[in-house]
């Protein structure tokens, strides 16, 4: 069964012989019946052609033409001539195939074979301006074929777009090779390239033996450069160029010299750009790497793409998107079925990801631990002396299960990443994996069972005794408050004068004492004034109408509006330059992200504090407070 690739290698062959890109269908379809039942033993699939082969060709040109192939032209309802642009690709490597073989013939051009590229497959390329961008931007599958224009009536030469990168290069290098192949051409050469060697001839003079010679290391160090080979490539096409630039009537090896010493120049111009931005972005690469190992140690995405190096330049700069990814997927892949990646991605409950370098688990895991613990020790001792001053007494004070579960509530809650981070199976391989100092590892030991192959309980985990903790808030008390007689009176007439009534809190409030700082909750006792309660009276604005109270609110926003930001400042375009300052997200999407967050968090914040701003009032100090 004959297929598409048969047709096109047969309208090769055809068009190279007659010369043309434009043939005849009959006289193709004839062709290829001779040529079928010649070679038919090479090729078995040549077969479908012996039977029918008009229509099998025509079933196979049409199919050529629907991917943009070849066309065709008509004729009383029938194909008459089939157009074959990729015949001059087709030709232009046959030329060049030669010239591998036998290096002093000169590189194709129109003119030197007759022919002429129909503008729709021929585009012009300067040299100097167009060819360094080319070689970045080409197309090895397209049938184009590219003229290459140069300076100082140098001729141009017609060279198809697969061959632009290696290829030419290898055959430009031959070009040089028979130029330096006269023993007069070398010895000058060497002198005028002596001022590079800076006292290392031995090494320009392997260099100009090598490619003498033919050998691939000259060739290898045009296209993976080091300063002193792309100084040598560099000067010795300068050298070429300069030799002939004078000349007028130059011979046909003479524009070769120029041609190749051309191509030679801005190929190594190319490849020691692609060498530099190589180094440039393992170099980058290297320091995200060394970061991740710094504080704070734990990373999203998005803080990644925001590294820089030490001069402040973002390090996307230096590695694509692309490479970013594939590195992370890199790092990121176990080596086994049992070992751990060397940085570890971690996904938390509300469906946050964070990358942790593996060797910074436990360290990193153990000091949040003791952070937490302290935090909750010094939380639930402030929380119990306020309800034991109350007269209260919670199921957390009595029971080591409310105490367990409501301890896993707050680690759950507040902090994701810690409740991500303790799991028995990750720190059970990081401790195997890594073989830590001892203290570390005695530590991690402890909290792990492995018997059960899990934790130990959160209220162990965190050295948090219930006893222990309730013991130091009556501790706290004054002494005749923690007496077991006064007490129990005192909870007598609370309840008495109280209707019976008696408030209890579940569990601790959520919220840690740094938030508590920051957003400036009016809960917390050590920043918020009497209440209303306290006082035994109400806000400036209490007990007037609900429609004067929110006429009275609008004109103190007013007012506080000019105070801040000025009467003719505009709010948005003022929030819009703040954002510009306190976000440094170079992606538009994870910039939008974040300040969406950010409001998110605002407004449900200050939505719980709206219905007390009618009757007291915000003030600069307040809204200063808050932020």
């Amino acid at each position: 069964m004959s297929s598409i690739q048969d047709c096109i290698a047969l309208l090769r062959i055809y068009t190279l012989r007659m010369k043309n890109h434009i043939v005849d269908f009959d006289a193709f379809t004839a062709f290829v019946r001779r040529y079928s039942e010649q070679h038919l033993h090479e090729r078995s699939g040549l077969s479908a052609y012996l039977k029918d082969t008009g229509s099998v060709l025509t079933s196979q040109i049409e199919e050529c033409m629907t991917g943009g192939r070849c066309a065709v032209s008509f004729k009383e309802g029938k194909i008459s001539q089939i157009i074959f642009p990729e015949f001059f690709a087709f030709l232009l490597q046959r030329e060049y195939a030669k010239i591998e073989t036998k290096g002093d013939l000169p590189f194709p051009s129109e003119d030197n074979l007759g022919i002429s590229v129909p503008s729709d497959i021929l585009r012009v390329v300067n040299i100097k301006t167009d060819f360094v961008p080319e070689l970045d931007e080409h197309d090895p599958d397209t049938s184009e074929v590219l003229r290459l224009v140069f300076p100082e009536g140098i001729r141009s030469m017609a060279v198809p777009s697969s061959m632009v990168n290696k290829p030419l290069a290898r055959l430009a290098a031959g070009k040089i090779q028979h130029y330096l192949s006269s023993q007069r051409n070398a010895g000058y050469m060497m002198s005028k390239l002596r001022s590079i060697s800076s006292g290392r001839e031995q090494l320009l003079r392997d260099m100009v033996n090598n490619i003498i010679a033919g050998k691939r290391q000259p060739m290898e160090s045009l296209f993976n450069p080091s300063d002193f080979s792309f100084r040598f490539w560099a000067h010795l096409a300068n050298a070429i160029i300069q030799e002939y630039r004078e000349k007028t009537d130059k011979l046909e090896i003479e524009h070769n010299y120029c041609q190749a010493a051309y191509l030679i120049g801005y190929y190594n111009v190319y490849y020691r750009g692609i060498n530099q931005r190589e180094r440039d972005a393992e170099n980058a690469l290297k320091g995200l790497e060394t970061t991740l190992h710094k504080a704070p140690y734990v990373y999203s995405l998005n803080d990644i793409y925001g590294f820089k190096d030490g001069q402040g330049v973002p390090l996307t700069k230096k590695y694509s998107e692309d490479r970013l990814q594939a590195f992370l997927e890199e790092k990121t892949a176990p080596p086994g079925p049992t070992g751990l990646p060397e940085i570890l991605r971690l996904r938390t409950a509300d469906k946050r990801e964070f990358y942790i370098a593996k060797e910074v688990v436990l360290p990193l895991t153990l000091k949040k631990v003791d952070d937490t613990g302290a935090e909750y020790r010094k939380r639930y001792i402030s929380l119990w002396e306020k309800e034991l001053r109350e007269y209260q007494k919670t199921d957390l004070m009595k029971s080591d299960e409310s105490f367990e579960e409501d301890v896993s509530r707050l680690l759950r809650e507040e902090d994701p990443l810690l409740h991500c981070l303790l799991n028995h199976d990750l720190l059970y391989l990081c401790l195997q994996d890594n073989r830590p100092n001892e203290q570390i590892a005695r530590e991690v030991e402890r909290i792990l069972d492995t018997a059960k192959k899990q934790l130990i309980p959160l209220r162990d985990l965190f050295n948090l005794s219930r006893k222990d903790l309730l013991s130091r808030a009556r501790n706290s008390l004054p002494f005749w408050q923690s007496m077991t007689f006064f007490h129990n009176m005192m909870r007598f007439f609370k309840t008495m004068l109280g209707g019976g009534k008696r408030r209890r809190r579940a569990s601790v409030p959520k919220q840690t004492g740094s938030a508590a700082k920051v957003l400036g909750n009016r809960t917390d006792p050590s920043r918020a004034g009497p209440s209303s309660s306290e006082t035994g009276q109400g806000g400036p604005h209490e007990g007037r109408s609900a429609k004067a109270r929110q006429a009275a609110l609008q004109q103190t926003v007013a007012r506080l509006k000019v105070e801040m930001i000025g009467a003719d400042a505009n709010v948005n375009q003022r929030l819009a330059e703040l954002i510009e300052r306190w976000n440094p997200l170079f992606d538009p999407v994870a910039k939008a992200n974040l300040v969406e967050d950010v409001n998110a968090m605002i407004r449900d914040y200050v939505r719980k504090l709206r219905r007390g701003f009618l009757v007291r009032h915000p003030d600069v100090q307040r809204i200063r407070s808050l932020a």
